[in-house]
């Protein structure tokens, strides 16, 4: 019988997880306008993707209007879930949302699947997290909740003569 030592013993590292890549453009968003967030899981070199879930909730400073996917199903495209402000969704997914709050927002998006790194898959869980800034309110709003800069207004004086601010 021949035994080995074990400094001799090869280590055998755990295989890479696949990353997320989360983007949300425009950022920073002015109150009131659309945002786009494209969330992408992606699979270690040379290792193959078997599924990834998407779920991510949008912070109170956003609104989700929508969200899809390019997955398809038998029946054709997968339907993402949406419930308030959480989708979930198999990735890539690109969520639409409105800035309906200002201030500076963490959101973290999750995703859980298998990946093959070798010859068998194995789960997976990983987060990426992003900042997102809603800009473009006036100062001494309650709890962030403020209305939009008025670009243009028209004020009558006390004379009757219309004084206009930008």
């Amino acid at each position: 019988m021949l035994a080995v030592a074990p400094s001799a013993q090869a280590q055998v590292q755990p295989p890479t997880p696949p990353s997320i890549d989360k983007e949300c453009t425009p950022n920073p968003v002015q109150i009131g306008e659309q945002i786009i967030c494209t969330i992408v899981v992606v699979p270690p070199p040379g290792a193959i993707l078997g599924s990834a879930g998407v779920t991510d909730t949008l912070p109170d400073g956003l609104r989700v209007t929508g969200a899809t996917t390019t997955v398809m199903g038998p029946g054709g495209p997968v339907e993402c879930a949406m419930a308030g402000n959480t989708v979930t969704c198999p990735s890539p997914v690109t969520i639409e949302a409105t800035a309906v709050q200002c201030g500076t927002f963490t959101n973290t998006a999750t995703a859980n699947g298998t990946f093959a790194p070798r010859f068998r898959f194995v789960p997976f869980s990983i987060q990426d997290t992003e900042e997102i800034t809603v800009v473009g309110c006036e100062e001494g709003g309650v709890g962030g909740d403020a209305a939009p800069i008025n670009q243009e207004s028209e004020q009558e004086s006390e004379s009757g003569e219309i004084d206009q601010t930008y």
